[in-house]
């Protein structure tokens, strides 16, 4: 039977006390340095047998422990890619003149900011061809630096203007910095630093503020900001989700932005005489769920693609017989139209010793690892990551300030991994 996690109590509404357990990423203000210190080279990366064959999913990024308390097994053969992703490392391949992958050759799996990869090395280049599971090519992202006056994008320059108005922080000056992070999908991310006004309020701004925003002036990342600073669209979205009986947002409330998995969505706090409910919306207005995790049993999943996809895998890393119904399963709902279903299984080798096999796929049967904000590649030296290199964010203490930080967003729910 499912058991929900008590993180997540239905629909858009959550508790806002159990969401202080949660780890985000940002990509908020960047510098040059900054981006070059946390993007990590993949120089080096071998991707063969030779090599440890399972990803460490942990709660802080960067680091292979916590979290799941064991490793995922993030690599598959070539032949048993999905078809998608065999055709377009084939065709990376023949277009960068390397040798393609075949038959037996190793995948490395990824899953990243809403991206599942998978990545080949031919050795015969200093970084791994990489694609998603449509078979399109994901190179990592560009940063640039640029001025405020050279932005060039109303929507974004009229959002940090509104921004500084809105917290009391100096109106950014023609020469400030602002930096760019371009992904392999042309989605961009502006970041600025904001700095403290004569009159500005609250012990947790008199150095300034970081603020992004998206190449459409919608805030992201991870931040705190005003009501009154959003397009119609998320004030809309809010305001028509109102609470019977809660206090209606004035210009002042507090908005909490999150971006996980590659999604953003916008959260208010409603209250009102014995309501606290928080609603989400996307940039659309949309109603929207954050990511959350469901403990349900193998037999409760209802993708045959996901159950057929697991229970090959299995057999294949030398698991025998069927899948029990009764097996647990993790299935994590990233809030991106992503369901990735977790699972381990007791193998037993050659030798008789008897190790668990955990095994990841997405609804659609994809092969992948959960998304805890990593791909971990692992070489004979140390980490690797593929995909976006983001940064940390600060976090967020509540919708009253943009201090404190979540713990980690799947720690202390997954003792079984």
């Amino acid at each position: 039977m499912a058991q929900r996690n008590p993180f997540r109590t239905g629909g858009s509404a959550f508790n806002l006390e159990g969401l202080e357990d949660r780890r985000l990423l940002s990509a908020a203000s960047m510098t040059t340095a900054e981006f070059h210190r946390h993007s990590l080279s993949m120089e080096g990366v071998h991707l063969g047998r030779s090599n440890s064959q399972d990803v460490s999913i942990g709660n802080d990024f960067g680091h292979g422990h916590g979290g799941h308390h064991g490793f995922f097994h993030a690599t598959i053969t070539f032949d048993q890619a999905p078809a998608l992703v065999q055709t377009g490392l084939t065709s990376l391949a023949n277009t960068d003149g390397v040798t393609p992958p075949t038959g037996t050759d190793t995948l490395r799996l990824g899953n990243k900011d809403g991206v599942e990869t998978y990545a080949f090395d031919s050795g015969e280049t200093n970084s791994p061809l990489v694609v998603d599971k449509a078979g399109v090519a994901v190179t990592e992202p560009t940063q640039t630096d640029t001025t405020f006056d050279s932005v060039g994008i109303a929507a974004v320059t009229d959002e940090f203007n509104a921004i500084a108005a809105a917290r009391n922080l100096t109106a950014p000056a023609a020469g400030d910095n602002v930096s760019v992070v371009t992904d392999s999908s042309g989605h961009s991310v502006y970041s600025i630093h904001l700095s403290a006004g004569s009159s500005g309020s609250g012990h947790h701004h008199h150095h300034g503020l970081d603020v992004s925003v998206d190449q459409n002036g919608n805030p992201t990342g991870n931040q705190v900001v005003p009501f009154s600073v959003f397009f119609n669209a998320i004030h809309t979205g809010l305001n028509d989700n109102t609470p019977v009986g809660a206090t209606a947002l004035s210009a002042t409330s507090k908005i909490r932005v999150t971006t996980e998995d590659g999604y953003t969505v916008y959260s208010a706090t409603f209250r009102g005489t014995g309501i606290r409910t928080t609603i989400s919306v996307d940039s659309t207005g949309a109603l929207h769920d954050t990511p959350f995790v469901d403990h349900i049993t193998f037999a409760d999943i209802t993708s045959s693609a996901a159950t057929s996809e697991l229970q090959t895998l299995a057999n294949a890393d030398g698991f025998t017989g069927t899948i029990d119904g009764s097996t647990d399963v993790r299935a994590y709902n990233e809030g991106n139209g992503t369901i990735v279903y977790a699972l381990k299984v007791d193998v037993t080798d050659s030798n008789s010793d008897t190790h668990s096999l955990r095994l990841a796929v997405d609804q659609d049967g994809n092969p992948t690892v959960p998304a805890d904000r990593e791909a971990s590649f692992f070489s004979g030296k140390g980490h690797r990551f593929i995909g976006p290199p983001i940064p940390v964010g600060h976090g967020l203490g509540g919708l009253d300030d943009n201090g404190g930080g979540f713990g980690g967003f799947f720690g202390g729910h997954h003792g079984f991994f």
